[in-house]
């Protein structure tokens, strides 16, 4: 009787080193699965312009102001493109730059190598100039940047502007804000365009996943009630009409 009880106390003390070795194989296990669930992917150089979509592909690459400011002063080859309206341009512009609004087209950009170096900018700071970016990139440009800061940066601090010889505009500024729709759905991840049509002068954003956009327009020579028109993608169709006298306009429904 008492070399059956050694014997099934064998048993049990194996039979539990077993299950606690198939416990412990489990919690390795679990334990890996964890820490790659949990592991963050490799951090990018290239930065997402936190104004656009998330769901869009391209991921502008930025430039401080202060940087650029530092590279001309060094007298490096570096082309500047201000993607805002001409009539903006022709007010003010950074000391150098070439009027190139949006959208970029082969034309325009005519006898610039593909492996120029090429910051954009615009004012508001990012909406335009990201959209010019990403057209540039699609063409076959390589070393395409956007001002982080944007124009009136450049401009608050003083760094070498190139300023019309006529009267100076007054710039107004507007805040346009509201919803892209498709009968009752929102309309998600779109390029909207808002355009001054006095001036010709263009504002830029991407809807989010609720169809809301956002726009900062820095406009000169505005009127009360002055035209607008919105685009969507194609600048060459308006799709609605806007007119304001107020500074800040929310919830403004933009119909496809």
């Amino acid at each position: 009787m008492k070399k059956v009880s050694i014997i099934l106390s064998c048993l049990f003390l194996a039979c539990c080193s077993n299950e606690k070795s198939q416990a412990n194989t489990k919690t390795s296990s679990d334990s890996n699965t964890v820490v790659k669930a949990t592991s963050s992917p490799a951090s990018s150089n290239t930065k997402q312009d936190p104004e656009m979509n998330s769901e869009s592909n391209f991921k502008p690459s930025f430039i401080k102001a202060d940087n650029l400011h530092e590279r001309l002063n060094k007298k490096e080859n570096i082309y500047i493109f201000d993607v805002r309206g001409q009539m903006s341009y022709d007010e003010s512009h950074i000391k150098g730059s070439l009027s190139k609004p949006i959208p970029i087209t082969p034309a325009l950009v005519m006898g610039i190598p593909k492996s120029a170096k090429i910051v954009t900018y615009c004012g508001c700071p990012h909406h335009l100039s990201s959209i010019a970016a990403e057209q540039l990139t699609q063409m076959g440009y390589k070393d395409v940047h956007v001002l982080d800061e944007g124009f009136w940066y450049w401009k608050d601090h003083k760094y070498p502007l190139e300023e019309g010889k006529s009267t100076k505009a007054k710039v107004s500024e507007l805040n346009i804000s509201g919803n892209l729709m498709k009968g009752a759905q929102p309309v998600s991840d779109k390029d909207i365009y808002i355009k001054h049509m006095k001036t010709g002068q263009l504002e830029a954003t991407r809807t989010d996943e609720k169809g809301f956009y956002k726009m900062k327009f820095h406009i000169y020579n505005y009127k009360n009630n002055d035209e607008f028109k919105f685009y969507v993608e194609d600048l060459k169709k308006p799709i609605q009409d806007f007119k304001t006298s107020k500074k800040d306009n929310e919830n403004v429904l933009v119909k496809l």
